[in-house]
């Protein structure tokens, strides 16, 4: 069989590869398609590694009591709602989170690790925002803050943009908070920065999940309970799947150009 994956055509006046008009046409298609049924392919199996920024309710964190008392919180990165669906199609995680992050504690304290691994991952979850709205440590600002404002979307926007530099062809997927109870505008900030990336995309938690904290059956105290993080994690999945339908031009031939590609 001839390979054909070489061969290079004209088109209109330009010089392309088969596979990259292979990828066009694809993406047309699927553009002008009804995407539920490709999303419910599971696309989320595309990824080889993803990892997660964020705070305790993606490290698995738990309130438990202690003997005296008083409440312990345990992160249990094991049992993040990554981990759990990640584990369920064998793809390589890491939780780059702890418990009462803001974005500014976890530029501090994380990004270097992040890009201190030898090869990218082929996602990254962003969902951060939690502690940044409730300890009103600085202001909101506004979506088109630069990342060197002095402001939550000044911060978040330097965390994309700081994983941009270091992972050019990773996917960087921002998700809303927990709760569809955003009064004071975090959800819209993440939702107007996440589309002015080309490779961003939304998962609209607030908005489009059917497990949340406002959900007191998946609560223990202020965070997800133990099956509250599985019942997360198949939301996300969900979501993220959705995502991946929405946007052909990334995905159509997205294994050539992923990170873990170069591992074979």
């Amino acid at each position: 069989m001839p390979q054909r994956h070489n061969a290079r055509i004209r088109d209109k006046g330009h010089e392309m590869t088969t596979t990259d008009a292979t990828a066009a046409t694809a993406a047309a298609a699927l553009s002008s398609a009804d995407t539920a049924p490709i999303a419910r392919a599971g696309l989320i199996r595309m990824f080889n590694s993803l990892g997660v920024i964020g705070d305790s309710l993606s490290s698995g964190e738990i309130e438990t009591a202690n003997a005296d008392g008083t409440m312990a919180y345990i992160d249990r990165p094991r049992f993040s709602w990554l981990a759990h669906l990640s584990r369920k199609y064998g793809i390589d995680y890491r939780c780059f989170s702890s418990g009462g992050l803001t974005c500014a504690d976890w530029l501090d304290r994380f990004l270097d690790d992040l890009t201190g691994e030898s090869t990218p991952r082929d996602g990254y979850y962003l969902a951060l925002g939690t502690n940044d709205r409730f300890r009103d440590c600085y202001p909101l600002g506004d979506a088109d803050d630069g990342p060197t404002a002095d402001t939550f979307a000044g911060r978040y926007r330097r965390i994309i943009e700081a994983v941009r530099d270091y992972a050019p062809h990773s996917v960087i997927m921002c998700c809303t908070l927990y709760s569809r109870k955003d009064d004071d505008g975090y959800d819209d900030v993440i939702r107007t920065i996440a589309a002015s990336y080309k490779r961003c995309l939304l998962v609209d938690v607030a908005r489009e999940s059917a497990v949340t904290l406002d959900d007191l059956q998946y609560r223990l105290n202020g965070h997800f309970s133990a099956y509250g993080y599985v019942a997360i994690a198949d939301e996300i999945e969900r979501l993220t799947n959705e995502a991946i339908a929405r946007h052909p031009d990334l995905f159509a031939a997205f294994p050539v150009d992923a990170p873990s590609n170069a591992l074979g």
